[in-house]
C-alpha cells in the first residue's frame, strides 16, 4: 500500500513561531495516520504557496523548508516528495508583479533528486 500526503498553501515565512506550532500538530497528525496506515512506501505532494512571498530570502526560506521537510522524512520515513510553485511562490504575496523564481531555483538546487522533484 502506498500512503499519498497532500499539502497546499504552506505560506512559509522566515521565521514565525504561531507557524512553527502549526508545523508541530501536522508533523504529529501526519505520524498518528502513518503510523495507523503502516504503507510499504509514502509519497508527498506540496502543491501551491510554498512560500508566503517570492520577495522573501530564498536563502532563509529554502532552510526552513528543509527543515520542515527533514522532520517530515522523520515521521514518514522513506518518502518520496513532490513540489510545485504557486503565485505566492514568484510573485510578493502573490500579487501581479513582477515574476521571481529566485526561491524555487534555490530550491530545486538543493534538493536531493533522490527524494524530492521540485517543479519550476
Amino acid at each position: 500500500m502506498t500512503f499519498l500526503v497532500h499539502l497546499s498553501d504552506l505560506h512559509m515565512t522566515r521565521s514565525n513561531r504561531a507557524q512553527s506550532r502549526l508545523f508541530d500538530k501536522l508533523l504529529e497528525a501526519l505520524s498518528a495516520e502513518h503510523q495507523k496506515a503502516r504503507p510499504e512506501r509514502t509519497t508527498v505532494f506540496i502543491t501551491g504557496d510554498v512560500f508566503d512571498s517570492g520577495t522573501d530570502p530564498a536563502d532563509l526560506l529554502v532552510e526552513a523548508f528543509l527543515s520542515l521537510h527533514a522532520r517530515m522524512l522523520e515521521v514518514l520515513g522513506n518518502a518520496f516528495t513532490v513540489v510545485l510553485p504557486g503565485n505566492h511562490d514568484r510573485r510578493r504575496f502573490g500579487l501581479l508583479g513582477p515574476h521571481r523564481e529566485a526561491s524555487f531555483s534555490a530550491l530545486h538546487r538543493a534538493a536531493d533528486p533522490t527524494r524530492m522533484h521540485v517543479g519550476l
